[in-house]
């Protein structure tokens, strides 16, 4: 019994990726769980779409939102002890979407698995080795935080972030699968996709910041001959999303879909895809061929001081992955 935890997009796509390349002669079960919150709903809405759209033989999606709040901690221990009885008490392998998920951890004890993956794909994965695998912290309850010692599983990473290692301790996902499904498009050769992210939203950077650099990389492929979509997140903000369409002319191309799915049921591709620090970036150009992936380097001095380590370490990632890194001057600069 293999089970497959997820609770966003990109790690329902990375656990698939997991089962197709590894697990796809095992008895498989992935649960999927959503917010069920009313300002997540799109976030949960894009979760179900990209489950419907990939062929898993047996999945289970719950939900530990509770109307009455005091009463969430009994349905989350109701839907745990659900989770347990279908995989008959014990699981050979849990492959976990989240690192940092405390459910996830819960189940991956109760089940007694011999092998553990963390299959998420998202940025996120590089902080979680640096920061807790890499120095012996493989659990975490709510009681005491992030655990260590020789009797928790050392999970195995499975992501486009990390090189396979002779020790096993980690996969190259090279997306094989969902790539093997892709066939050949056409390309329209005066379009570029950027792929917008919560940088505002999230505090990493000011909003005039964030701004500038959508601006500097709409010049950066002008100058190239090219025009760019923007691609939102499914967290921004209305109010940005209007200020880049009214301010920067700028067309907004919501995609309803991750847009690993999105690209793969479109009938063309984008002569190519951009950025700044986003996943999106390394998973679709594992995915498809494009004449170009840029990423730009948004400097330190206007990112939140918390952030920038972890955001340096995503550019190195990049570079070494052999995506072109572009750096920017935000100190030289035409106001928008």
């Amino acid at each position: 019994m293999v089970l497959f935890l997820a609770e966003s997009p990109l790690q329902v796509i990375s656990c698939y990726e997991l089962f197709k390349q590894k697990f796809a002669d095992e008895r498989v079960l992935l649960v999927v769980k959503y917010s069920g919150e009313r300002k997540k709903k799109t976030h949960d809405y894009q979760l179900k779409k990209t489950v419907e759209a990939l062929d898993w033989p047996e999945c289970k999606e719950v939900s530990f939102l509770c109307r009455i709040k005091q009463f969430s901690w009994a349905k989350k221990r109701i839907i745990k002890y659900k989770i347990i009885k279908a995989c008959e008490g014990h699981a050979n392998v849990v492959c976990m979407g989240d690192f940092k998920s405390e459910w996830m951890h819960d189940l991956k004890i109760k089940l007694l698995p011999e092998s553990v993956y963390l299959t998420d794909d998202g940025v996120g994965v590089i902080e979680a080795k640096k920061k807790y695998i890499d120095k012996g912290f493989l659990h975490r309850n709510k009681k005491s935080g992030w655990l260590s010692g020789d009797h928790y599983v050392q999970p195995i990473i499975f992501s486009s972030f990390v090189r396979s290692s002779g020790d096993g301790s980690s996969v190259h996902n090279d997306y094989r699968a969902l790539r093997a499904e892709s066939r050949n498009k056409e390309v329209d050769v005066g379009i570029v996709f950027y792929f917008g992210a919560k940088y505002s939203e999230a505090g990493i950077m000011s909003l005039e910041h964030e701004l500038e650099l959508i601006s500097k990389a709409k010049l950066y492929f002008e100058e190239r001959g090219k025009k760019i979509k923007y691609i939102p997140h499914r967290a921004d903000t209305p109010s940005k999303l209007e200020l880049i369409e009214s301010q920067l002319n700028i067309p907004v191309n919501p995609l309803g879909l991750p847009a690993e799915l999105y690209l793969l049921k479109l009938g063309y591709l984008p002569w190519g895809i951009a950025g700044a620090f986003t996943s999106a970036l390394l998973s679709l150009d594992k995915l498809f061929d494009f004449e170009s992936v840029v990423s730009f380097e948004v400097p330190s001095a206007v990112l939140r001081a918390e952030s920038s380590r972890a955001i340096s370490n995503i550019y190195n990632e990049y570079r070494q992955a052999g995506i072109d890194v572009v750096g920017l001057d935000f100190n030289k600069h035409d106001r928008i």
